[in-house]
């Protein structure tokens, strides 16, 4: 072997190598509201109201979906390697109950730990009416619409 060809080998390796370990890199993330335990441990229940919290803590991440008296602050701690899907390593949920007054009833706090896996029973949504085969999607329109917008 001759000095070009052990030099090519060699930076080609070197190339292999340099994306191999970069390709490996851990990529860390902190997602949502950035909890701070001096300000959140000082709503108190029965206290506090919802002007307070929101001056206190901000906007919450998220608010109840059937009820507007349960703010939600999440917070969520990732990894994620290479390409891979991100994991969640450490995740918080404080969840602030209001009463029918506005003020502070509860304040939960939920975390990784009490998350519990689920296995979706199916991947498809079960719909009335009749299934369309593939031709009829892609050509069931056509001839349908007349070409006057005004009609």
């Amino acid at each position: 072997m001759n000095a070009v060809s052990k030099r090519n080998i060699l930076m080609a390796s070197t190339l292999i190598i340099g994306f191999a370990v970069t390709g490996c890199t851990v990529d860390r993330q902190i997602r949502g509201y950035i909890m701070d335990k001096k300000e959140t441990a000082a709503v108190t229940p029965g206290f506090d109201n919802m002007s307070s919290v929101a001056n206190l803590l901000g906007n919450p991440s998220m608010r109840g979906t059937f009820s507007e008296d349960v703010w939600y602050y999440i917070n969520e701690h990732a990894r994620r390697r290479s390409f891979f899907k991100a994991s969640a390593t450490e995740r918080t949920i404080m969840a602030i109950h209001f009463d029918e007054n506005g003020l502070v009833e509860e304040i939960k706090t939920i975390t990784l730990a009490d998350a519990r896996k689920i296995n979706p029973r199916n991947d498809k949504t079960p719909t009335r009416g009749r299934k369309l085969g593939f031709f009829e999607q892609i050509f069931g329109n056509v001839g349908r619409f007349s070409g006057n917008p005004g009609q």
